[in-house]
């Protein structure tokens, strides 16, 4: 019985370190910071996650913001690659919150899809507790790869989320693995290259909650067609932007158009 306990510890230890490099596969954090970003002015923040600590920042407009975004980032960089984004969306009247997980920037830790989703709801919650944040209508905006959190909160908590905006995201980690590798390894990607959670099936639980999904037509990250199976398993009310830049560009070359879809969703 006790040689049986090992080996089960044994399978369960190996399978977890399996499991951590796939995350791997998907999260490539760099610590420090741009050299030249220019970020607005801001509020720093940091939050205790088990024994690492996060860092956000939380910009706001001149004036009486008419929403909140909890802005979710990609796979790579730090906030600090995000300024020309934050800049966009601030100067269209909206106050931004913006953390860093685990291993990003000034982050600690290792990033992993269970640890970023047991943390994107801790901030979540500390972030309707702010008094600046109560009185106002929150949108969950995830970009690329974090836009399996953004659906993943919007899902879990229906009756505090204003909106949800989803931008050139995947539909699924699995589905994102699929693409970049060899048609050999289908098989085994699909057997252990799991989604904890994914945009495609978590969208379709959401009920009442206005969507945005935009997706560039273009983008040669995640393809388009992984943009339209979000929206056409998203339930009403939803909205459809076609973007014709690249991978996350929409908010630097064309911020009047995204922000105007964004506005729309909440009115």
């Amino acid at each position: 019985m006790k040689k049986l306990l090992v080996l089960f510890a044994a399978i369960v230890i190996f399978q977890l370190s399996l499991q951590a490099q796939y995350d791997n596969m998907f999260y490539y954090p760099r610590k420090g910071e741009k050299v030249d970003h220019k970020l607005p002015s801001h509020e720093d923040i940091y939050l205790e996650a088990d024994q690492d600590t996060l860092h956000s920042i939380f910009v706001k407009p001149k004036g009486k913001p008419i929403a909140t975004i909890f802005y979710i980032h990609g796979n790579s960089g730090n906030i600090t690659i995000y300024d020309d984004i934050l800049t966009a969306l601030v100067n269209g009247r909206f106050q931004v919150f913006i953390t860093d997980f685990r291993g990003y920037g000034k982050s600690s830790g290792t990033p992993t899809h269970l640890n970023i989703a047991k943390d994107g709801q801790m901030v979540f919650d500390y972030l309707i507790s702010r008094t600046d944040v109560r009185n106002t209508k929150l949108i969950v905006y995830g970009a690329s790869i974090g836009t399996q959190l953004a659906a993943k909160l919007a899902k879990d908590n229906q009756d505090k989320v204003s909106a949800l905006v989803l931008e050139d995201g995947m539909s699924s980690f699995t589905d994102m693995a699929l693409i970049t590798r060899s048609k050999s390894q289908h098989d085994l990607i699909r057997k252990d290259v799991t989604s904890p959670y994914s945009s495609k099936e978590d969208i379709a639980q959401i009920e009442n909650t206005p969507k945005l999904i935009m997706h560039a037509k273009n983008d040669r990250v995640v393809p388009f067609t992984q943009g339209q199976e979000v929206f056409e398993n998203a339930k009403e009310p939803k909205l459809f932007l076609e973007t014709e830049n690249g991978h996350l560009e929409v908010m630097q070359k064309d911020p009047r158009t995204a922000i105007a879809k964004i506005k729309e969703l909440i009115k």
